[in-house]
């Protein structure tokens, strides 16, 4: 069973020498944030900053910035065990998609379970009580216009009881607004659609902090049809405990730090956000946004506040990534079995796949691309890499070095266009940007003129020879056999 508030798991990263605390007092206001990428580079620990400059809240970051942190959140032995759950959680019929996607058929065992009170809601401020300006928000780079925080934003619908939580970073636009930005493809925007219709204002929450758990479905980013709060429960062994908000009927996580509650008027001109900072390590200009009218703010006696702080890898956010990654395998192979893995690494932010296949016939290459392509889940994904199964796609070097070797540009290359990513500042136009294949592949009759050359590859014997005597040479001081 996975850990349920932060409190818990902040008491096993200091517990396991995983958790610094800086008693020194810092500014929320580019300070912690450069701490923090220093700390991230080196590979270190989450932070605990006791002192934040004009508040009483402390701040915590780099929360989850290693796999095994993540692992140690979610109570397993690495990351690969998360497709396991889904499937151990899923009923005995039924393929991974149908598990994963259908409502009717998931397991009632992880389904959440209400309550009346709730940690998240111990101080409740109403109306003109509320300022976001008391909230110990970060201010990442000095190209950025505003504070940021960064929470899960909670809507449901009105028609039916499929609701929607995924990760947003929001910029603090005053005392009482937020704004962030959305696109079409997000399920966010369908529920948006029906308040539109029926020109009611849609309630939305954002929670922060809580299980771990959540931090990793909202990066998953689920469609309408899966519900996150079963999700989580699948994926930490438990139900999810929710609490109806104190200003609407949205429900949120129970043991959330820290609960914003609001409306997002339909009707109302899409404002310009604030320039944002982005994981891909520039600055997104003004572009169009939704705005929360906060009604509520509340949180628990003492609360921290969990911070992102947003940019190019090592980060939270590239060890999300690679969550996400083996969470879809199942759904991945599910398209393509000839592929024997995939990945989604840290230096392509999300926007290149490499993916490794048993080639057995001519422009294998391109129908593995199609398919992947084909996932929502993968679909504004621009680049996609496709190597023979002897490469380890999580090796970037491995992957670049068969394409180097591999590829001819005048057969291999795959230009295309279709859906794009929003934050993608490089497509020449918004949500519309260019698809690349590159088929690493070694080529087969038809699809190469000449005779392809043999791969390297030593004689097992002579391997088991030399691992066996490997002592015998002198090199068993902390050197290991290849």
């Amino acid at each position: 069973m996975s850990l349920t508030c932060l409190d818990e798991f902040l008491k096993q990263l200091e517990s396991v020498g995983d958790l610094l605390r800086i008693e020194a007092e810092v500014d929320p206001v580019l300070e912690i944030a450069e701490i923090t990428r220093r700390v991230c580079r080196g590979g270190g620990t989450a932070i605990r900053f006791e002192r934040v400059r004009g508040h009483e809240t402390s701040v915590v970051t780099n929360l989850l910035g290693t796999p095994e942190r993540l692992a140690l959140a979610l109570e397993i032995g690495s990351l690969d065990e998360l497709s396991t759950r889904l499937n151990g959680a899923a009923p005995r019929q039924g393929n991974w998609l149908q598990r994963i996607t259908s409502r009717p058929e998931r397991d009632a065992n992880y389904d959440p379970k209400t309550t009346k009170t709730a940690r998240a809601q111990q101080i409740v401020h109403l109306g003109s009580d509320v300022d976001l300006g008391q909230l110990p928000c970060l201010l990442d780079w000095p190209q950025e216009a505003s504070r940021n925080v960064t929470g899960l934003v909670v809507a449901q619908s009105r028609q039916t009881d499929q609701r929607t939580a995924a990760t947003h970073r929001l910029s603090v636009v005053d005392a009482h607004r937020l704004s962030f930005c959305i696109a079409p493809y997000d399920p966010l925007w369908q529920i948006l659609d029906e308040y539109r219709e029926t020109r009611e204002k849609m309630p939305v929450a954002v929670p922060i902090g809580g299980p771990p758990v959540l931090a990793l479905v909202g990066a998953c980013h689920p469609a309408r049809e899966v519900d996150p709060w079963s999700l989580a429960g699948a994926l930490q062994q438990a139900p999810m405990e929710l609490v109806t908000s104190r200003t609407h009927d949205v429900l949120v996580p129970a043991t959330a730090e820290l609960v914003i509650e609001g409306h997002i008027d339909p009707s109302e001109e899409n404002s310009p956000s604030p320039a944002q900072a982005t994981s891909s390590g520039y600055c997104m200009p003004s572009r169009p946004s939704l705005t929360i009218q906060v009604s509520a703010v509340t949180h628990r006696t003492n609360y921290v506040l969990p911070a992102r702080v947003i940019g190019p890898s090592p980060s939270d956010q590239s060890v999300l990534t690679v969550a996400v990654e083996r969470i879809y395998w199942p759904l991945v192979q599910s398209v393509a079995e000839e592929i024997v893995d995939y990945a989604l690494p840290s230096s392509g932010n999300g926007q290149v796949v490499f993916a490794a296949i048993r080639k057995t016939y001519p422009q294998q290459a391109r129908k593995v691309a199609q398919a992947l392509w084909g996932l929502d889940v993968l679909a504004r994904t621009k680049m996609i890499v496709v190597v023979d199964a002897t490469v380890d796609v999580h090796d970037d070097a491995a992957v670049w070095r068969q394409t180097a070797v591999n590829v001819d540009p005048s057969r291999d290359v795959t230009i295309g266009k279709g859906p794009g990513n929003y934050l993608d500042h490089a497509a020449v136009e918004p949500l519309c940007g260019g698809k690349l294949l590159l088929d690493a592949t070694a080529k087969l009759p038809g699809e190469q003129r000449h005779h392809w050359p043999e791969l390297l590859d030593i004689d097992s014997t002579v391997r088991d020879l030399v691992d066996r005597r490997w002592s015998e040479y002198g090199l068993d001081d902390g050197t290991s056999p290849p």
